[in-house]
């Protein structure tokens, strides 16, 4: 079963199991802070005590449901799960109760996708055979996590879907496992949950590995990889920031290619768009031998409204752009709007040239509801190069292509997935 092609979104899941009389949902509500991007239009966390569960999710990020202390204070017990989505249907963690046993299930899927795994597991008396028939019958990519009692079982069908699981060692002294691996206080990585496989977690033992799936799919999105991960992680024995240098150095030499540096280098300024192509940019300005100023845009001192944008309050300083060809740099675009704006600003600002270099483009929704794909209707999908630019008013707009993406981070294509960035 597959979800319709507008209900696209992608999810953050996290679980912590800790020891003694330790009470893991503050933990779990930090967890839900730190994957926010992940989604902050509905959260929820559910807790277990002695196998008596108490669950909590609504509309809103994790700061706006939980934003009540002692409510929380409520909600004890020293196992937990939680997640975090990007859309308002559905409300995990779910909570089903067959007879006296209690279990929770929240996943990286769409909901009709959990409410069918639960469908299958939760009338097993044993857990473990039930996770692996289910994830024999569910076609479609998941990471999961299931809560009964004290305990938590996390399976991945797909390399498409993030997990990881570790130890930690702080107050609580237990394991955890999530989306992204530094949610957690005092956590220490020690492995992905390899697709295809379940992993049963719980503070009497260590952790079980079992293998289900014989032939799962491998391949891993390159947008969670690359463009959601922080840059002081690794990926591929590089850490992801000199990656992102590495990536620009490749869209300045296309740049340089197809639009080439026509006007004295001191006429030039490259300018990272928010905080997400700050690297990418530095590689540009490397490659090209241009000036790169990130203090050309600043905010203003006020506070920005909750619901506004990150760069409606973003602003050039006129002495930085005027009578410059600004190259702004982005890490992916998606909808555009964010690029026009900050354009628009530039020209008004004094800029006489405003062009674009993004190291990747979205051409279509992603199938599995990945990364950005809740963002339906790329400008890709629906314009060619030089009507996005007439649209977002540039100059130029400059892209890597999938296929040059891949060669320039010199791993192979088999293991990543690469349909949003193909048409």
């Amino acid at each position: 079963m597959a979800p319709g092609k507008g209900e696209q979104r992608m999810c953050g899941i996290s679980a912590l199991i800790a020891r003694g009389d330790y009470h893991v949902a503050g933990d779990l509500i930090y967890s839900l802070v730190i994957q926010g991007y992940r989604g902050e239009e509905r959260c929820g966390i559910a807790v277990s005590l002695h196998g008596r569960m108490m669950v909590k999710s609504d509309n809103g990020s994790a700061l706006d449901v939980f934003k009540d202390g002692e409510e929380l204070a409520a909600y004890l017990g020293a196992a937990g799960i939680a997640h975090n989505s990007c859309h308002r249907e559905g409300c995990q963690p779910f909570f089903y109760q067959n007879g006296s046993t209690q279990t929770a299930y929240c996943a990286d899927a769409p909901s009709e996708i959990v409410h069918e795994l639960a469908q299958i597991i939760d009338g097993s008396r044993y857990i473990n055979s039930a996770i692996q028939e289910a994830m024999h019958r569910i076609d479609y990519p998941f990471a999961l996590l299931v809560m009964r009692g004290e305990t938590v079982v996390v399976a991945r069908s797909s390399g498409l879907k993030p997990l990881a699981y570790g130890r930690i060692r702080n107050h609580a002294h237990g394991f955890f496992a999530a989306s992204q691996i530094d949610v957690f206080e005092g956590a220490s990585f020690l492995g992905s949950v390899m697709p295809g496989e379940m992993v049963v977690l719980n503070s009497r033992q260590k952790p079980q590995r079992i293998a289900v799936l014989r032939n799962p799919d491998m391949a891993r999105c390159l947008n969670e990889l690359i463009f959601l991960r922080r840059p002081d992680k690794e990926y591929a024995k590089h850490e992801v920031d000199q990656l992102r240098i590495l990536i620009g150095h490749q869209c300045g030499k296309k740049y340089r290619k197809n639009i080439g540096l026509d006007r004295p280098f001191s006429e030039y300024v490259v300018v990272p768009v928010i905080e997400g192509g700050k690297f990418y940019a530095i590689g540009v300005a490397r490659e090209l031998g241009l000036f790169y100023n990130p203090g050309a845009m600043h905010k203003p001192r006020y506070p920005r409204a909750p619901w506004m944008p990150k760069y409606t309050d973003t602003n050039f300083i006129p002495e930085a752009v005027e009578g410059k060809v600004i190259i702004l740099v982005t890490d992916q675009l998606h909808s555009g709007h964010e690029l026009q704006i900050l354009a628009e600003r530039c020209r008004t600002k004094g800029a006489s040239e405003v062009h674009a270099i993004a190291a990747t483009m979205l051409l279509k929704d992603c199938p599995y509801e990945n990364a950005f794909a809740h963002q339906s209707n790329p400008i890709g999908a629906r314009l060619e190069s030089s009507a996005i630019c007439q649209e977002l008013t540039l100059d130029s707009l400059t892209v890597l292509e999938a296929d040059e993406l891949v060669r320039c981070i010199g791993i192979p294509e088999r293991i990543h997935c690469t349909d949003c960035l193909r048409p």
